[in-house]
């Protein structure tokens, strides 16, 4: 059974699934499975005797996942994508580059060598198996957790020119650009402290006061300029023998630097650079220093520069104009500060076709063993049932051996998994790729065990190797190589076969045994010659010539495209070329994926970190050389350049703390109520950027106060500028009195700005608009209910960065605030009238009473029913006695 790690059919053309003991193939009417997933049929395995598990590693299921598996049946002649609930940390692994089954458990081993782990400025790549059951359904994953980041721990220590030769405002955009840099750390192992110097010396913070508050804001926004003199020398003394201390945080193993920020030469400074200097090497302390100014112009302020910075200079010192240039070199410091150990180039890298799969650059560099890009199941006694698993891991990289091979038995019932052994190549090839392609080969040395072979395409200057290991009785793999093989595409191949004849005993013959004749031949050698097509002359020499393009790509978004294809047209218009080598030269910030080959033409496809920093134009070379080539020409060099843009996603949105609703009277007009708006702005990029943010605020309708409005900005050190704008439209006065929004089209707007040079990564600011509303502007609109909006907008270079594809609205925002005026009454009048209006009815009601003789009927009928003994109504005098009391006793 072949185990090869890598193949390319993209529609999977099946043979039926044989008998283990019959070797014909229907080609006539083969069972054909199709799907549209990616790359379907890298990979296939037979499983469970009646069934196909077929691979799609470059499928894109959802955001940061890739690689499917296909369930196909014969029987229904489909296949069914297989769904797995992989672990969050498995980020584009490419799941089904390579599979392996095991007969006699049921068991089947899928990996994707291609698990995506940021580590601060570099990108690993590890492999990661998942081990499913008969039912295709995860047992474990291999290995259960992807390793933690290397940690490389980074002490940085600031001395700033505080002398007086700097302006405030200068000084200033110093603190910014520290600031900046402290924000570039994010992700790493890095503590930081300050110093300022003059005459005087003041630490502002310490290691261990940066291990408490983290925020570069806090820290260095409260430092004032100290002025004075300019003992620079003095300053880095005390920063190698206070600052990078025990005592101050300092940690012993750290990477120890100092970052020298000045305007000038050091004036009357009692030390001299020769008496720190060297105190400074001794302790392991890298230097850079930043010039900045005219002062350096002169030749021996340059000369001064280069004695603080460290060795070479070119790598450790900088200078810039002014101090608003100091941002300019803030990529190119973190580059150098957190580039990886041990690359040496910060500009850009070079890999060979052959040697390319090794994924490493020099800033941002893609690392990982690849674990699990290939595999094969070998059953090592032959008992049609498979002992162990290989599990490659080609891009393992130790300082004289590059890649390995993992011996893995399968896991009993719940056991743990435990991969017992590793195999490795010849020490000397770093770069061999061992284990990128593994195979059984059957009983090689007569043992009964199986054998296996390992490629390493690699080794010998990428003229390959294969390597052979022989199966043990433990049901294992030897851990030595018995042979290893290597082609050199030059020297004839060489075919020996051995003739040996041992027969059993011949009854009829008088139980002779048969054996060959005496003096047979019993050795054949055979060479097949390898032949150079040279033409008549004999004298080979090709004319290579290589073209490159972006294939119509006409700009490069950083954190928006995440790959980038480059094609690649090699001809050659002379004889055979041996040896053809094409060398591509690509910036730090670029991995190479894959290449893809047609007739000469390559589409080499990178990796584009959402972190890289590329400038505003792409470089890219390649060079195509043999071993035979003409002397080299500009037909063997092809140069491209892209322009570069950068993704970022800004966001400014209002809050739900602002002002939202007033209501006024006619009586209000000369009053006025506190109101705000509020706004607040996030960073959501994977990267730093300048921006502005902008407000406009209705102030004045037609020469009359809307609103004395004030910005209140999250720091008082951050840059806000303010200006009176006219309306926006030129017949405002007549548009104004019905207009149901008051904004800058009819209104003067007091128009805010502010700068913030360094908008850190998930970082938030928050805005308010505050001050007094006036509500006398009010009588100028004919409306009740007016909405009063003031507007906010993020800006940036739009020649640098490029917001996300969809956001652009969110980087404007607006808060409306309603404004209803209201009618206030006076009940007396209604009182007054009212009651006089009762009594005027009243009098009309008596009136008509009266002269319709109502009052004049009543007396009368009063007169006729009157007594007789009412002798007082006739004048009549009417006497009564009142009877003595009775006498008492």
């Amino acid at each position: 059974m072949s185990c090869l790690g890598m193949a390319f059919a993209v529609v999977l053309f099946l043979t039926g699934l044989a008998s283990y003991h019959g070797f014909n193939l229907d080609v006539e009417e083969p069972l054909v499975f199709q799907e549209d997933g990616a790359s379907f049929g890298q990979s296939v395995v037979q499983f469970d005797k009646s069934r196909l598990v077929v691979g799609a590693p470059l499928e894109v299921v959802t955001v940061n996942k890739t690689g499917r598996l296909y369930d196909c049946t014969p029987a229904t002649r489909g296949c069914q994508p297989i769904s797995l609930n992989t672990t969050s940390e498995a980020v584009d692994m490419s799941l089904g580059l390579s599979l392996a089954a095991s007969t006699h458990l049921s068991q089947l081993l899928a990996c994707g060598p291609t698990v995506h782990k940021a580590c601060g400025v570099n990108m690993y790549i590890k492999g990661t198996c998942l081990l499913l059951d008969s039912h295709l359904q995860i047992i474990r994953t291999v290995p259960a957790a992807l390793p933690e980041c290397p940690n490389q721990e980074i002490d940085i220590a600031f001395l700033i020119d505080g002398s007086g030769s700097i302006d405030r405002a200068d000084f200033k955009r110093m603190k910014d650009f520290v600031r900046a840099v402290m924000d570039l750390s994010k992700g790493t192992d890095t503590q930081f402290s300050l110093m300022q110097y003059s005459n005087l010396m003041k630490t502002h913070f310490t290691f261990s006061q940066f291990q408490t508050t983290r925020s570069s804001r806090s820290l260095v926004d409260p430092i004032a300029q100290l002025n004075g003199l300019t003992f620079t020398a003095t300053g880095i003394q005390k920063v190698v023998r206070e600052l990078f201390h025990r005592r101050n945080g300092a940690r012993t193993n750290a990477r120890k630097i100092i970052i020298v920020i000045t305007d000038g030469e050091k004036f009357k400074d009692p030390l001299k650079y020769s008496d720190v200097i060297p105190e400074a090497e001794k302790a392991n302390i890298i230097r850079y220093a930043i010039g900045v100014g005219d002062a350096f112009q002169a030749h021996t302020a340059r000369q001064e520069l280069d004695i603080i910075g460290s060795k070479p200079s070119d790598e450790h010192v900088f200078m810039v104009d002014n101090f608003a240039a100091l941002s300019s070199i803030q990529k190119q410091l973190q580059e150098k500060i957190f580039a990886v150990e041990g690359t040496q180039s910060t500009a850009s890298s070079s890999f060979q076709h052959e040697m390319s799969q090794e994924g490493f650059s020099s800033i941002l560099t893609m690392i990982g063993s690849y674990f699990g890009a290939s595999l094969c199941s070998v059953d090592v006694n032959g008992d049609s049932s498979s002992d162990l698993v290989l599990i490659g891991a080609p891009h393992f990289y130790e300082q004289t051996q590059g890649g390995q091979v993992s011996v893995c038995p399968f896991p009993r019932r719940r056991a743990k998994w435990k991969c017992n052994a590793v195999l490795r190549g010849e020490p000397g090839h770093p770069w061999s790729r061992f284990g990128a392609a593994l195979t059984t080969m059957g009983d090689v040395n007569g043992d009964r065990l199986a054998d296996v072979a390992i490629g390493a395409p690699g080794e010998q200057e990428n003229q390959g190797a294969v390597y052979l290991f022989h199966g043990t009785s433990e049901l294992g793999i030897s851990p030595s190589h018995s042979q290893d093989c290597v082609e050199d595409m030059v020297n004839p191949i060489i075919l020996r076969l051995n003739f040996s004849l041992v027969g059993e005993p011949i009854a009829s013959s008088q139980n002779l045994r048969p054996v060959l004749a005496v003096g047979s031949q019993d050795l054949f050698t055979a060479s097949l010659p390898f032949e150079k097509n040279c033409g008549q002359d004999h004298l080979c020499e090709g004319d290579l010539s290589v073209n490159l393009s972006f294939s119509g790509l006409e700009i490069l978004v950083v954190g928006s495209s995440l790959e980038l294809n480059v094609i690649a047209m090699v001809s050659n218009e002379g004889e055979d070329s041996y040896g053809t080598v094409i060398s591509f030269y690509y910036p730090a910030g670029l991995s190479y994926r894959r290449t893809l080959a047609i007739q000469g033409t390559f589409m080499v496809t990178f990796d584009v970190s959402y972190k890289a920093t590329l400038g505003d134009k792409l470089h890219l070379r390649a060079n195509v050389s043999s071993e035979n080539n003409k002397p080299t020409s500009n037909k063997t060099t092809s140069q491209l350049e892209l322009p570069v843009k950068y993704a970022v996603y800004t966001v400014i949105s209002r809050q739900e703390e602002s002002t939202k609703y007033f209501n006024f009277s006619t009586s209000d007009q000369k009053s006025t109520r506190e109101a705000e708006h509020r706004y607040r702005v996030n960073n959501l990029s994977q990267r730093d950027l300048a921006i502005s943010v902008h407000f406009w605020v209705p102030v004045l309708l037609n020469g009359v106060a809307v609103w004395d409005v004030v910005l209140v900005a999250p720091s008082q050190s951050l840059p806000c500028v303010s200006e009176r704008e006219p309306p926006q439209q030129p017949d405002f006065q007549t548009q104004m009195p019905s207009s149901l929004v008051l904004n800058c089209s009819i209104a003067d707007c007091l128009r805010f700005r502010c700068d913030i040079p360094s908008f850190g990564i998930q970082e938030e600011l928050d805005f308010i608009l505050k001050g007094k509303l006036s509500f006398g502007w009010a009588s100028q609109l004919l409306q009740k209910k007016t909405l009063v909006v003031s507007m906010a907008e993020v800006t940036f270079n739009r020649s640098v960065y490029t917001q996300i594809s969809g956001q652009e609205a969110f980087l404007r925002a607006q808060v409306e605030m309603v404004l209803e005026e209201y009618e206030v009454y006076n009940p007396m009048p209604l009182l007054v009238s009212s009651s006089m209006g009762g009594l005027l009815l009243l009098a009309l009601i008596t009136a008509l009473l009266y002269k319709c003789g109502f009052f004049k009927r009543q007396y009368k009928e009063m007169m006729d029913n009157q007594p007789e003994d009412t002798a007082a109504l006739n004048g009549e005098d009417i006497h009564s006695e009142t009877p003595d009391p009775p006498l008492s006793e």
